[in-house]
Parts: structure tokens; C-alpha cells; sequence
């Protein structure tokens, strides 16, 4: 036997080769590549959510008030809460009900975005309109 054939006989199973070890870097390297973007993505559209939640509450909010005033005062107004700019729609929607639309917008990442709700109410009454109890 030649020594470099006892010397592979000797040390069978005794190491990776450098090819191995290589390929597997690279492997893992791709790996932990893709879990980095899909949580980047995942940060990315948890935040997304989130302000899609708020501009909601908002619309929500305004939506709340509108019920709580008389049809005489509904008119289109505007404002401002935080980053969110919000209008508000109403419209006759049959007799003695109204609709209203809030439209939110706000900038994400210097693209606008918007958020429409809209709801079908019965306003309040006047004091005035309110039918006399009987006693």
C-alpha cells in the first residue's frame, strides 16, 4: 500500500470538505436571506394594518358625531386628526334618514392613501320636532 492510500484509509468519515462546506454556507446564507425579507415585509405590512385601523377609528369617530347632531346642522365639513385628513358627505337617503361618508386620507411612504365608510342614520330629533307626550 502506498502511504496516501493508508493515509485516506486511516482518517474515513473525519471531516467536511471544503466544497461541503461551501454549499452548505450558501444554503444557509439564501435561508436566512428569505426569513430577513419576509419579516421586513411582515414589519412593513403589520404597520400598513395598522394605520388602515386608525384612519378607520377615525371615520368611525366622525360617523358617531353625525348621529348625535339634528339633520338641520348636517353640512359637509373637514378636519384634521393627527396624520389624517377626513371629510364629511351627507345626503338625503329617504325620508328623515341621511347618509353620511367619511373619506380619510393620509400620506404612507409619499403615496396617499384613503379610507371611504359610510353609514345610513336617523338623526336627532329637535326638541321642537319631538311629537308632545300625552298625559
Amino acid at each position: 500500500m502506498s502511504p496516501s492510500s493508508r493515509r485516506r484509509q486511516s482518517r474515513p468519515g473525519t471531516g467536511f470538505t471544503l466544497v461541503e462546506v461551501l454549499v452548505s454556507v450558501t444554503i444557509l446564507g439564501a435561508g436566512i436571506a428569505c426569513v430577513v425579507t419576509a419579516f421586513s415585509q411582515s414589519l412593513q405590512t403589520s404597520s400598513r394594518v395598522a394605520r388602515l385601523g386608525q384612519a378607520a377609528a377615525v371615520a368611525e369617530q366622525e360617523l358617531e358625531l353625525a348621529a348625535a347632531v339634528s339633520a338641520a346642522n348636517l353640512a359637509p365639513k373637514s378636519g384634521v386628526s393627527g396624520r389624517y385628513k377626513w371629510r364629511a358627505l351627507y345626503s338625503s337617503y329617504g325620508p328623515n334618514l341621511y347618509r353620511a361618508t367619511i373619506r380619510v386620507e393620509w400620506n404612507d411612504k409619499g403615496q396617499r392613501q384613503e379610507f371611504e365608510l359610510s353609514r345610513v342614520f336617523l338623526p336627532r330629533q329637535d326638541r321642537a320636532q319631538e311629537p308632545a307626550e300625552a298625559s
